[in-house]
């Protein structure tokens, strides 16, 4: 009687560390799942981190644009300084034609009236 109790015992005995043998495997099981979880949320981290190098890249992207804009309207600017320059010149050239022209006129007019005095000392001359 006492051998068939011990030998139960023993079966117990072995069954409960085959129970802890499992729990410890299941263990093993649990903490394996939760490493390959943390690897995961590392993996997304990651991915969090290129999307948002990826976004500062294209806010970088756009402020060269905005800046590569403003040197064409500033281009642009200079363009329509110049056209203006242009025209100035084309105005004091042709007020200097004019004044040229004016002078002419003024030489000609000259010219006219030491015509005319000749004429009147060739009179004069004649009469005497």
């Amino acid at each position: 009687m006492q051998l068939v109790a011990r030998v139960r015992v023993m079966q117990l005995v072995a069954l409960v560390i085959q129970l802890i043998t499992m729990v410890m495997q299941l263990m093993v099981m649990v903490m394996q799942l939760i490493t390959r979880v943390m690897q995961l949320m590392v993996m997304v981290m990651q991915l969090i981190t290129r999307v948002m190098q990826l976004i500062t890249m294209v806010m970088v992207m756009q402020l060269i644009t905005r800046v590569m804009q403003l040197m064409v309207m500033v281009m642009q600017l200079i363009t329509r300084v110049m056209q203006l320059m242009v025209m100035v010149m084309q105005l004091i050239t042709r007020v200097m034609q004019l004044m040229v022209m004016v002078m002419q006129l003024i030489t000609r007019v000259m010219q006219l009236i030491t015509m005319v005095m000749v004429m009147q000392l060739i009179t004069r001359v004649m009469q005497l």
